[in-house]
């Protein structure tokens, strides 16, 4: 049975020779793990939707407990926002605090429609500002800060690299947040 979903793509990682693996944040799904077979394929037509940070309208298969991806549709590639590289970088920490913040299948049908917020903000509102109150509402929604409260930035910095295992420190300083 074909599952399909919309989604925005966190990560892409080489697997074998012609294949991808997706890490791909869903509305329906939550995070989930795709394999696109031959998609490294010079003559391969879903490349060009592979991007990283790119939202996407999939359609996949689930076979011997792995997703296999079908169909890929680029809705937009965030073009207008990729141009700033202040933005960019702060879309591609964004993307990878969520990898490492988002347990697989698991639907987080909220904060996909935050996240969604966040990037319409990215291109009217204050970038730094805009960043600092979506990782505020996605510790929220995960149930890892209290509804309602102000965290401090140095409490979603100690709390988001205690969660993730990972070390922001110099990507925060770079971005002069």
């Amino acid at each position: 049975m074909y599952r399909k979903s919309t989604g925005f793509i966190l990560k892409r990682l080489s697997a074998r020779e012609m294949d991808m693996t997706l890490v791909v944040f869903t509305q329906d799904f939550g995070k989930i793990l795709l394999i696109a077979k031959g998609a490294q394929k010079i003559t391969s037509k879903r490349l060009p939707a592979l991007d990283r940070l790119s939202i996407v309208r999939i359609q996949f298969i689930e076979k011997s407990s792995f997703l296999y991806l079908r169909t890929i549709d680029l809705m937009s590639n965030l073009q207008s926002i990729k141009y700033d590289l202040t933005t960019r970088m702060l879309l591609l920490l964004v993307a990878d605090i969520l990898d490492g913040l988002l347990p697989i299948h698991q639907p987080e049908q909220e904060l996909f429609v935050r996240f969604k917020h966040y990037i319409r903000a990215l291109s009217r509102d204050d970038v730094h500002e805009a960043t600092l109150s979506f990782l505020r509402e996605t510790l929220s929604i995960l149930g890892y800060a209290q509804h309602g409260t102000q965290i401090s930035f140095n409490e979603i910095f100690h709390t988001l690299e205690e969660l993730t295992q990972r070390d922001f420190h110099d990507r925060w300083r770079q971005l002069g947040i």
